[in-house]
């Protein structure tokens, strides 16, 4: 259903700018943001609403690979280049990210295994949030669709 807001956006702005100077109609056309911005808060309360256990499990498996890939790499690296628990940590998240600053790396065989795996681990994740959260939107798109077809 279309906001009155939105009615003014769907305006052209040749006509606007027939009757307003033309500065008012590109503020009139940029109104049609809300419409994303409005689809986008739509989005997240519906991803809100039936993914609790999802974001949930996510924040798990994300906690459990941060974990577990700090505390692999402490055991493996920690020796070597005088690293803390702290260090570990933040490698962990970094690799996890895929950001990669190349300030801590993996310099032994079992160092540079544990960051595969975490590097890995992090892509997993990532993509199972994704697909997870695009098959919410989908599953409404679909279901506005039905309603649109029913009437």
């Amino acid at each position: 259903m279309l906001n009155s807001y939105e009615i003014v956006a769907y305006i052209p702005a040749v006509v606007i700018s027939f009757f307003f100077p033309s500065s008012y109609a590109a503020v009139f056309r940029g109104l049609r943001i809300l419409r994303f911005i409005a689809l986008g808060i739509r989005l997240m309360r519906e991803i809100q609403a039936r993914s609790a256990k999802l974001l949930s499990s996510a924040l798990l498996l994300l906690f459990l690979a941060i974990s577990i890939g700090a505390i692999s790499f402490y055991f493996a690296e920690s020796e070597g280049q005088n690293l803390n628990f702290f260090d570990c940590l933040y490698w962990a998240v970094i690799t996890i990210t895929t950001a990669g600053y190349g300030d801590l790396v993996p310099k032994t065989f079992l160092g540079k295994l544990v960051a595969m795996v975490i590097v890995l681990m992090g892509v997993a994740v990532v993509a199972l949030f994704t697909a997870s959260i695009l098959s919410i939107a989908l599953a409404e798109k679909e279901r506005n669709l039905q309603k649109v077809l029913k009437s």
